[in-house]
């Protein structure tokens, strides 16, 4: 019983554990690191979901951007102001190799700037181009059968894949510089596109100067618990007080029924007319619920003394033996 109620405890202190660890999963904290601009593929794998761990951080990636892929983002703003996401398709070289599932290479979604005129939408850069950005992760598809043709309410890769026809990361890239490939990169170790120190350039470097860079700070630091967390923690916690609560019960009634096992029985409140079977070396009750004599929860006859009282009973008046059932 006690191995049991221990085993249940345990399992009940974990699950506190989980639900807390659960709570600081969600919390967003500062992390410098993400700052410093790395290639993409030391980040983000192809075919994964980006983590907490991996959103917000700065990356370069070079490719080619698929031939008519743009689209818009409405309803986006760029200090106070509402306008457009301008967002290509840009091919990463090599990525269909490292993901099986792939049939060609993988498509990165790069927002290259914003506009208020999307009448107005510069050409795509032919040839290799390297972009450097914060890394996002992906927003939940919109409904689009009120929106024009190439105009999204969101930035969804699972529509943009069918809109492109690739497949595509799950995150895009806001750029804030961008440039051809073909210029050899620095030997230090950062990317060509990053600032000296390794981040990302505070002011946009864009290909078009029809477009303004979308520049992303990281999410603000939250260290709070989420409440529900907290609760369900608490309440597994108490749970696994309830189990060895019913573990502690059980010995302390075992305990006072071996000790006084007549004063252990009461119905309604009222202690039950008991007496002492000689023969079988127990106590016996009379329920007149059921009409029946029965012994005291099976208790043992060792060590029991005869309550006072107990040889006035009548030896020889027909009772069911509350072992056997039969007539006596």
């Amino acid at each position: 019983m006690l191995a049991v109620c221990l085993g249940v405890a345990l399992v009940f202190v974990l699950l506190s554990r989980w639900q807390l660890e659960s709570s600081r999963d969600a919390q967003t904290v500062y992390d410098p690191g993400k700052e410093i601009v790395r290639p993409l593929e030391e980040t983000l794998d192809p075919g994964s979901v980006p983590t907490l761990e991996q959103v917000d951080t700065a990356v370069e990636a070079t490719g080619t951007y698929l031939p008519d892929s743009t689209v818009l983002i409405e309803d986006r703003l760029q200090d106070g102001r509402s306008g457009w996401w301008v967002v290509a398709g840009l091919q990463i070289p090599g990525t269909q190799d490292d993901w099986s599932d792939a049939d060609a290479d993988l498509v990165l979604p790069v927002v290259r700037g914003w506009t208020d005129d999307p009448e107005h939408i510069p050409q795509l850069p032919e040839g290799e181009i390297s972009v450097a950005g914060r890394l996002l992760p992906q927003e939940a598809p919109v409904p689009t059968q009120d929106q024009e043709p190439g105009r999204y309410a969101s930035l969804s890769p699972a529509q943009l894949t069918n809109v492109w026809d690739a497949p595509i990361y799950s995150g895009f890239v806001t750029a804030m510089a961008e440039a051809p490939a073909a210029q050899p990169a620095p030997q230090d170790g950062t990317t060509g596109l990053a600032d000296d120190d390794g981040t990302l350039p505070e002011v946009g470097s864009l290909m078009s100067s029809d477009l303004e860079a979308v520049s992303v700070d990281q999410q603000p630091t939250d260290t709070s618990l989420d409440p529900l967390n907290i609760f369900y923690a608490v309440e597994w916690v108490v749970f696994a007080g309830f189990a060895l609560w019913i573990w502690f019960s059980s010995v302390r009634d075992d305990h006072r029924r071996s000790q006084d096992p007549a004063a252990w029985f009461e119905l309604d409140g009222e202690s039950l007319a008991y007496a002492w079977d000689q023969q079988a070396q127990r106590f016996y009750y009379y329920d007149p619920v059921a009409g029946e004599y029965f012994y005291f929860d099976d208790q043992p006859a060792a060590d029991q003394s005869v309550p006072a009282g107990a040889d006035d009973q009548p030896e020889d008046r027909g009772r069911i033996d509350p072992q056997s059932g039969e007539q006596r």
